[in-house]
């Protein structure tokens, strides 16, 4: 059916056609597992994010109950929040090494059917080649889309390890504050006031019993102890940040569509400024 020539030149185009495949096949592989790779790492992050939030919620409890008993009578209300965890990250979308099927050869192409068997022997054979020869540059061209979209969701994996890090550090330093810093401050603060409630009744010549009740922060605004006013005013902004990020599954939001938008990245970013900020403006009225 076939000249010599014929046949050699169709043998090459199928081994080109071939050799196009597993190169394909290859570079999706080894693309898959680095994704799984980066997924494992994000997945690890997440985990060390969830167990340092969950050991920051019993810091927030006991700063809520602070707060609650030392500005009673704030203009700002405070409210326990829900904890909720972040997520793992979503699989990869392209859940096969090779969903684009197994290329036909030439003969399967064009000679494989009994009519077109027929039609395309009485068709010049350059015509054949030259056309299967554009269908092998065609699905190289669907290899290299596959591919592009296998690096596009590694690349949003890799971010997201990068974000989830940043979120990771700003939970420790925020953890820290609170156990460190801010609890012994309102600790401090709170025996200030019983002393300074005491003080007054010594004062005044009432006798000091069990009855005792300390005096309201915002009896402090604009005195000489007004440090202690700013310093519990700051500390129930800090609050409300935290809340909203114990609230909120940040990362997960982010991710979950396998796309991280410039919009989301600064999002996430001012929200983590701004909690770095109210953590800064609370410690600076620290008085011990």
């Amino acid at each position: 059916m076939f000249g010599k020539k014929t046949k050699e030149a169709r043998e090459n185009l199928n081994t080109k056609n071939r050799n196009s495949y597993e190169k394909y096949k290859e570079d999706a592989s080894g693309l898959i597992k680095e994704f799984d790779e980066q997924k494992r790492r994000y997945d690890s992050i997440i985990s060390t994010i969830n167990a340092e939030r969950i050991r920051m919620r019993d810091e927030l409890k006991k700063l809520y109950d602070f707060l609650h008993d030392i500005g009673k009578n704030f203009d700002k209300k405070l409210t326990p929040f829900n904890f909720v965890h972040e997520e793992v990250a979503p699989s990869s979308k392209l859940l096969t090494i090779d969903p684009l099927p197994e290329p036909e050869t030439v003969e399967e192409h064009y000679f494989t059917d009994p009519i077109l068997k027929t039609v395309n022997n009485n068709i010049n054979n350059k015509n054949i080649n030259d056309s299967y020869e554009s269908n092998i540059l065609q699905r190289e061209l669907e290899y290299q889309e596959d591919l592009n979209k296998r690096e596009n969701e590694i690349a949003v994996i890799k971010d997201a390890c990068e974000i989830a890090d940043l979120y990771k550090i700003n939970i420790c330093l925020l953890a820290d504050a609170i156990r460190d810093s801010i609890i012994p401050e309102l600790e401090l603060i709170n025996a200030f006031l019983y002393a300074d409630a005491i003080r007054e009744r010594i004062v005044d010549g009432v006798k000091v019993d069990g009855s005792v009740e300390p005096f309201d922060i915002l009896e402090y605004k604009d005195t000489p102890q007004d440090i202690h006013f700013q310093f519990v005013r700051n500390t129930f902004d800090f609050y409300e940040i935290c809340t909203h990020i114990y609230t909120e599954k940040i990362l997960t939001n982010i991710i979950n569509d396998m796309e991280i938008t410039d919009d989301e990245r600064l999002e996430f970013e001012k929200c983590i400024n701004e909690s770095k900020t109210a953590m800064n403006n609370v410690l600076e009225k620290k008085v011990s």
